[in-house]
């Protein structure tokens, strides 16, 4: 009489201890700060614009010919660029930060919390430190299985 042949064995599947899945929710918290920081942070270059608004009218308006008028309605207009430029960019900043935290929270989004973890290390030195422990959270061996 032939026995059965054995199953094979049930492949290792880490699974995720408490301890991380509360870091997790930690780092997104982190990260709602960080994304609060950069919201309000956002309307600091709007000053730039409020200054290039007044530099080009009033050079204009109190100008002594059209060469010169131009010329300070043209700096005018270079300078509220550059504020919007930088005021719309920390905004989207701000925006992917929100979407980073609650995609650690809610366990989504893997791809973008690996790019915004990476993107935030730039920022020296609370954003390295954030950063780094986000890619040490994410690396654990259950991580994976709980973004599934």
């Amino acid at each position: 009489m032939t026995l059965p042949p054995n199953p094979p064995p049930i492949p290792y599947q880490p699974q995720a201890q408490p301890v991380d899945t509360s870091a997790l929710d930690v780092l997104g918290v982190f990260y709602y700060v960080l994304a609060c920081l950069y919201l309000v942070g956002g309307f600091i270059p709007f000053l730039y614009v409020l200054f290039g608004i007044f530099v080009g009218v009033s050079g204009a308006a109190n100008a002594d010919n059209a060469e010169q008028a131009h010329g300070m309605a043209a700096f005018g207009g270079f300078m509220a660029c550059i504020g919007i430029f930088f005021g719309a960019l920390f905004w989207i900043l701000s925006f992917l930060y929100f979407l980073t935290g609650g995609g650690l929270r809610n366990r989504k989004r893997l791809t973008l919390c690996y790019v915004m973890a990476g993107l935030v290390c730039l920022v020296f030195p609370l954003g390295t430190v954030l950063g780094v422990f986000t890619f040490v959270c994410l690396s654990k061996p259950g991580m994976k299985a709980m973004f599934a």
